[in-house]
C-alpha cells in the first residue's frame, strides 16, 4: 500500500539525485569528462568498473531465468 510517507521518500530521493547531478555538472566541462570521470581513473579501474557492470546485469537478468527452469515452474519437470 502506498502511503504519503512513500511519496515523501520518493520526492526526497529525486530531489537529492537532481542536486547531486547539478553539483557534478557544474564541475565537469564536457560530456566526455562525465563519461571518463575527468580522466582521473586509469585503464584498470575503468575496466573493473565495466566488468562489474556487465556481471551485475547478467546476474539481474539471468538468475530469475535459471531459477524458473531449475524449479520446473514452467510446467515441465526440472
Amino acid at each position: 500500500m502506498v502511503t504519503y510517507s512513500s511519496f515523501i521518500v520518493i520526492a526526497l530521493y529525486i530531489t537529492t539525485t537532481l542536486f547531486i547531478s547539478y553539483l557534478v555538472n557544474k564541475r565537469l566541462k564536457t560530456g566526455g569528462d562525465f563519461s571518463t570521470g575527468g580522466r582521473q581513473f586509469g585503464w584498470f579501474t575503468a575496466g573493473v568498473s565495466i566488468l562489474a557492470t556487465y556481471i551485475s546485469a547478467m546476474t539481474f537478468i539471468g538468475m530469475p531465468d535459471g531459477i524458473w527452469h531449475r524449479d520446473g515452474s514452467n510446467g515441465h519437470p526440472p
